[in-house]
């Protein structure tokens, strides 16, 4: 039987390979995931798309020049950016892909790109640190919590396999389309985009939240903080139910059950009013991640 010369063994060690492979997965979705931050920045400044970033700055930097409180350093910057599928056929086709398979991460990386170019708006304009003019320089130091896209998205062809059609077992992950009657709404409610919170016992710390008015605890003395009421920002939206029309038309289906799509439509994804027993074409999404499961819209219209 031979013995071990005490040299390196041929077993393979498991934990680095195992730590190597992911090593590999995480560079490679860093990769992909900087990959598809350059080519949303190069359509956002190729569709003018830009101008609306630096619009939204704009007024960000003017109304904090006009108050001079500090705590406006704090205020939101709301962009609204309305994306057309027509215009992604002059860009590489993986975004489009990106776009209509991963909407939730086309979304966060839109707003990673919007707040990178805000960032270099406000280091441009606002003066150094060491310029004396130490409130306007806090403006450089702005965090992403504070940036607001509202993402619509127009001209979503009318095909069956991207259609959202659960009566049909058709159950789509990515964006898609739902087409009914209007059967139920709820009055405009409010959504909190942002509110600004601060200690009231002397603490300088503030805390950026949204879509909640629940007052936070101070990360130093621990007690709860007052909200700068003048910096909330809302959004209207209401909560519609859609009836397949499949569910009124004639002849009658039978042992078919229809049931009503519960979907959050916010003001800033429709132009036309919103009323019972008419029909819409909705694109969007259904969000399988929160709770209430609901399809949250990007572009409403009539047909």
């Amino acid at each position: 039987m031979a013995e071990s010369t005490g040299g390196p063994s041929n077993i393979p060690n498991t934990t680095a390979a195992a730590s190597g492979g992911a090593r590999n997965i995480t560079n490679s979705y860093l990769t992909q995931s900087f990959r598809d931050q350059r080519q949303i920045e190069n359509f956002v400044r190729s569709n003018k798309l830009v101008k609306v970033i630096e619009e939204a700055t704009h007024n960000f930097i003017t109304t904090f020049q006009q108050s001079k409180r500090p705590e406006d350093a704090l205020d939101a910057i709301i962009v609204k950016l309305t994306f057309i599928y027509g215009d992604f056929f002059r860009h590489p086709l993986d975004l489009l892909h990106f776009c209509i398979e991963e909407p939730v991460e086309f979304y966060n990386a839109v707003k990673y790109c919007a707040f990178g170019i805000i960032r270099d708006i406000l280091k441009n304009q606002c003066p150094p640190a060491g310029s004396g003019n130490v409130s306007e320089s806090s403006l450089k130091f702005i965090d992403i919590d504070q940036v607001h896209v509202q993402v619509r998205f127009l001209g979503f062809p009318l095909q069956p396999d991207l259609c959202f059609e659960p009566y049909l077992n058709s159950y789509r992950t990515g964006l898609s389309l739902v087409i009914g009657i209007l059967s139920a709404l709820t009055e405009p409610e409010k959504f909190v985009l942002q509110s600004v919170w601060y200690c009231s016992a002397g603490c300088t710390s503030n805390k950026v939240k949204s879509n909640s008015l629940e007052a936070p605890l101070c990360k130093n003395c621990n007690h709860p903080m007052s909200e700068y009421s003048k910096l909330r920002h809302t959004q209207n939206y209401c909560l519609i139910r859609i009836l397949p029309a499949a569910a009124v038309e004639t002849p009658r289906k039978l042992n078919q059950i229809f049931r009503a799509l519960t979907i959050r439509v916010f003001d800033h994804v429709h132009d036309c009013p919103l009323l019972l027993g008419n029909r819409y074409m909705i694109t969007g999404y259904y969000n399988y991640i929160q709770y209430s499961q609901e399809f949250q819209a990007w572009n409403l219209t009539t047909i």
